[in-house]
């Protein structure tokens, strides 16, 4: 049972010393010095995932979510060294990628020393999901305008972020008046998070203000996906 999202909206999740070990971690990057800071290390996972549970929770006040187990958004820290063997054992953070739903684009909570952010939308897709998005653009291009030129959404994110074309990409043109959206090849929005943020106790609130800000455009590429899907 939940405790209910006004007590979650007061709720403190983090302190100086989750911070304190990712810093140790990166001077200590190895299996032996993580075998001695298991205890440690266990703590510091066990909050994160409290606190997924609480993200899913607070972010159902802004649109229905799935049900998720909490453990499972919670990324790992050991790094995938089979095709990347020069990066270090682990990772120097904790990271939330929250689940919207199947089929929906997701939203991603980084929580890393003087390098925190926040995001959501799709980050290299495929060639079948970018050609979508891109018909969508084409056919609804004046929709993602507004969506972006929003006040809320430029005080949060700004403007879309990710690698672009250099020119046109193939069957439109370089006149398109939505150009400048269907030249991307990541359609994603950042904000940038303080450690600060993450010790204060309204917290959720402002991960919760922050995401609804970005509901709107992540619902865009989620109707690209399913006008694409057959049925």
């Amino acid at each position: 049972m939940g405790v209910g999202r006004k007590t979650y909206f007061s709720m403190s999740f983090f302190t100086q010393d989750t911070f304190q070990f990712l810093r140790d971690l990166q001077s200590n990057n190895s299996k032996e010095w993580m075998d001695t800071q298991r205890d440690r290390y266990h703590l510091h996972r066990d909050k994160v995932i409290d606190f997924a549970g609480a993200v899913y929770e607070a972010f159902a006040s802004v649109e229905a979510m799935p049900v998720v187990e909490p453990k499972k958004s919670v990324a790992r820290i050991n790094n995938n060294r089979k095709f990347h063997p020069d990066k270090p054992p682990y990772k120097n953070s904790f990271a939330v990628m929250v689940s919207r739903g199947k089929e929906k684009c997701g939203f991603y909570i980084h929580i890393e020393p003087a390098a925190s952010f926040i995001g959501g939308g799709i980050y290299h897709p495929g060639r079948e999901k970018l050609e979508a998005l891109r018909a969508h653009i084409d056919r609804a291009g004046a929709e993602l305008e507004r969506i972006i030129n929003a006040k809320r959404f430029k005080e949060v994110y700004k403007k879309p972020e990710g690698d672009e074309l250099k020119t046109a990409p193939r069957d439109y043109s370089v006149d398109h008046p939505y150009i400048h959206f269907l030249r991307k090849k990541d359609m994603i929005v950042k904000k940038e998070y303080h450690n600060q943020d993450f010790l204060q106790e309204g917290i959720l609130q402002q991960l919760t203000e922050d995401y609804k800000a970005a509901v709107p455009f992540l619902n865009f590429i989620d109707e690209a996906f399913a006008k694409a899907s057959p049925g």
